[in-house]
């Protein structure tokens, strides 16, 4: 399944004293197995087993300090091209003629914001923001907790590549996925033209739409790819 200092426990890497013949690399996270092994000592896929293909071939992958800590220091280096560009805005529609008052304009295309109440996100400056894994491919991950450590990195990236902050092993995940940064005191989630897209819950619909941009609140529900699903929380700062 998804999902900040990186670190890789030693322990997930290391041969097992005694094993034979040639490792084997895993198709997924790109561990190094030994050759006795039936299965990914990292992310527990079997042998043999090819990733799922995706609309482009997948393109990149969880993350970095805590997601990174469940997958081996190697990851799949097949590299395609990213095509999907995250939509234009739209323009605001006229007044009308009759009473000679603007519309609401629209929101931007792709961009979603919590329809459920009118109450203002956490300030992420008096709140420590969280991602925990609802879903994700690698079942270790369920339940983890994930801290946007916004004055450490600043803006924090997620995607499959190593090079992330939040590396998200997931082979329907692109390399560089996604942002999550601050913006007018509010933590905002931004696509980096994903292959296969970020999306936000809406409970109304009960389905995952596809976004752009939107403002995280706690509560809110995030899929990057097809199997990779965040819920946002936030904790006061102590």
């Amino acid at each position: 399944m998804v999902a900040c200092v990186r670190s890789y426990p030693p322990s997930w890497l290391d041969i097992p004293p005694g094993a034979s013949g040639v490792p084997w690399k895993c198709s997924v996270c790109g561990a190094e197995n030994p050759d006795d092994a039936d299965r990914c000592l990292v992310c527990g896929t079997p042998r043999d087993i090819e990733p799922r293909a995706t609309e482009a071939e997948t393109t990149a992958g969880m993350p970095g300090r805590t997601m990174a800590e469940a997958q081996a220091p190697e990851a799949a280096e097949a590299v395609e091209a990213e095509t999907e560009t995250p939509g234009e805005a739209e323009s605001m529609e006229a007044a009308t003629a009759e009473h000679g008052v603007p519309e609401t304009p629209s929101p931007e295309a792709g961009e979603a914001e919590q329809t459920a109440g009118t109450e203002a996100p956490p300030n992420p400056r008096t709140h420590r923001y969280y991602l925990v894994v609802i879903n994700s491919p690698v079942t270790e991950l369920m339940g983890m907790k994930i801290p946007l450590q916004f004055e450490v990195y600043g803006r924090i990236s997620l995607g499959r590549s190593l090079e992330n902050v939040i590396v998200v092993p997931d082979p329907s995940v692109s390399r560089r996925h996604a942002l999550v940064y601050i913006e007018d005191d509010k933590v905002v989630l931004e696509d980096l033209g994903s292959t296969n897209g970020t999306y936000i819950y809406d409970p109304g619909e009960a389905v995952f739409r596809r976004v752009d941009r939107a403002v995280l609140k706690p509560g809110m529900l995030v899929r990057l790819g097809e199997a990779t699903v965040l819920r946002v929380e936030a904790e006061p700062l102590v």
